[in-house]
Formats: structure tokens, sequence, C-alpha cells
């Protein structure tokens, strides 16, 4: 049985940084001078989020499987809280930053669903 690498602990803290970064940014938008940060932000979640759905990551399936669920349960639920937020505050869908966060949780949420469904006999796999 293959350890949780040291790898897999910074990517895991990387991404947690990178999504609490954007779901901040959609509840406080950034300057447009920030734009530039903001896409970096989001291209290495998704890259780390891409690692952890790839069959080829050297983590067991159920660390996997657990990094993939909360990821998705964390984006799932900034989505909803920020569908709530947006009743009062309807500027903050209209931000221009919020479309690609917004687009890309969704994308993360799909992501996550998808392979978690995939994953229905992993009682059989280690």
């Amino acid at each position: 049985m293959r350890r949780w690498g040291e790898s897999e602990t910074w990517l895991l803290v990387y991404l947690a940084v990178l999504l609490l970064q954007s779901a901040a940014g959609l509840f406080f938008p950034a300057p447009e001078a920030a734009s530039g940060i903001d896409v970096i932000v989001r291209t290495s979640a998704a890259g780390i989020f891409g690692y952890f759905l790839s069959s080829c990551a050297p983590l067991h399936r159920p660390r996997r499987t657990a990094a993939v669920a909360l990821a998705g349960l964390f984006c799932l639920g900034v989505l909803l809280a920020l569908r709530a937020a947006s009743v009062s505050r309807p500027w903050l869908l209209a931000a221009d930053s919020a479309a690609a966060t917004v687009a890309q949780f969704r994308d993360f949420v799909s992501g996550c669903v998808g392979y978690l469904t995939g994953g229905r006999n992993d009682q059989n796999q280690t």
C-alpha cells in the first residue's frame, strides 16, 4: 500500500488555498488589474484538480476519491452560497471576474460527480 506522498500533501494545500482564493474573489471582487492573478489561480487549481482526477495519479483510490470529493463539495457549497447571497446582492453574479470562476466551479462539481459515479465498484479496488 502506497503512503500519501509529500507531493500530494502539498498539492492539497495548494488546491485548498487556490479554491479559497477563488471563492473569496466571488464574494469580494478584485479590481480589473488583478485579472492576471485570477487566471493563474484558476489555471493552477484546474491542473491540480486534473491530477487528482487522473487515473495515472499515484494515489490509492480511496485517498484520491476523498480529495476529489472534498474539492467538489467545497465548490458546490460556494456555488450554493453565492446563489443565496446573490438574491440580496445581484451585483455579485454580474461581476466579470465571477463568470470564469463560477464556470470553473461548475466544471469541478460536474467532474467530481462523474468521477464518483464512475467509481461505484471502488470497494474492490485498492
